[in-house]
C-alpha cells in the first residue's frame, strides 16, 4: 500500500503531528493501532456516541490482533 508523503513524513520526525480525517474508522483506527505499536502516542477524536463505538471496537479488534500469541494484555493499562 502507498502512503501519503505527508505520514512519511511523519513517521521519519519531519512532522511533529499529523491530521487525518475525511477516512473511514477502519483507516483511522489501523493507523492508531500502528502507531501505538512503535510506541508513540495517538489521539483520536469521534464526531458523536456512534462514532466513538466504532472506533472503540475496530481499536479493540486491532489491538487484540497486533498482540503477539500468548501475550497478555498489561492490567493497568488501558489498550488505548
Amino acid at each position: 500500500m502507498e502512503q501519503p508523503k505527508e505520514l512519511l513524513e511523519f513517521l521519519q520526525g519531519r512532522r511533529n503531528s499529523l491530521r487525518v480525517f475525511k477516512s473511514g474508522p477502519g483507516s483511522q483506527a489501523l493507523l492508531a493501532q500502528s502507531l501505538l505499536a512503535q510506541g508513540r502516542s495517538v489521539v483520536l477524536v469521534s464526531a458523536g456516541a456512534r462514532e466513538h463505538r466504532e472506533l472503540a471496537a475496530l481499536l479493540r479488534l486491532f489491538l487484540e490482533c497486533g498482540r503477539r500469541p500468548g501475550q497478555e494484555p498489561d492490567a493497568e493499562a488501558p489498550p488505548w
